[in-house]
């Protein structure tokens, strides 16, 4: 029925063309190098949230969000070095855990309406860049075990997330929105 087809939504932070380039880059390597079947794919991004609602709720969920994240300040992500997930995935090393923590902490206002009856919203506990995931144990040993040894240092604002959504049947997702991070709280008075 028309309103209620269920979406998967991802809200996440996109880090600046360049360095989105510079991780394909290290992704493609990893992948050739590693005998990968493919390159991890989709831009570089940072996700804070990912949960299941029906399409209904959308616009409400836009406002509600637009509300929340013009009220947040700007602020800089750091990245040094490769970190991993023991025996599946290696990612880059984000080193600034306590303004993205606020900024979900934040974000967890719109925790109702995420909720639906399909579950409660998964809240990432430490946001990645992810370069490549579910390895094969050969795969990992040997892949952390150079890319531990490598460098890689850079860092991009984050004043903007973008929701994301994709059916629960399809694989591609499409941006919903766009939300600047203004810095310009938004009160509201209860009736």
């Amino acid at each position: 029925m028309p309103g209620y087809r269920l979406h998967e939504y991802q809200l996440a932070i996109i880090p600046n063309e360049d360095l989105r380039q510079r991780v394909q880059h290290i992704r493609n390597d990893f992948a050739d190098k590693y005998q990968l079947a493919r390159a991890w794919m989709g831009a570089a991004h940072l996700l804070l949230v990912r949960f299941r609602q029906v399409e209904m709720l959308e616009d409400k969920l836009l406002h509600i969000l637009k509300a929340i994240i013009m009220g947040i300040r700007p602020f800089r992500i750091g990245i040094d070095g490769y970190a991993s997930s023991p025996s599946h995935s290696i990612h880059l090393n984000i080193t600034t855990g306590s303004a993205l923590m606020e900024l979900v902490k934040q974000l967890k206002q719109a925790g109702r309406i995420m909720r639906s009856s399909d579950g409660e919203p998964h809240w990432i506990q430490d946001p990645t860049i992810t370069i490549a995931d579910k390895l094969l144990p050969w795969q990992y040993e040997q892949g952390w075990a150079d890319y531990q040894q490598r460098s890689f240092s850079s860092g991009f604002m984050a004043d903007e997330l973008v929701l994301l959504k994709k059916t629960v049947s399809a694989n591609r997702l499409q941006v919903v929105s766009r939300f600047e991070c203004l810095d310009m709280p938004v009160l509201t008075k209860q009736g």
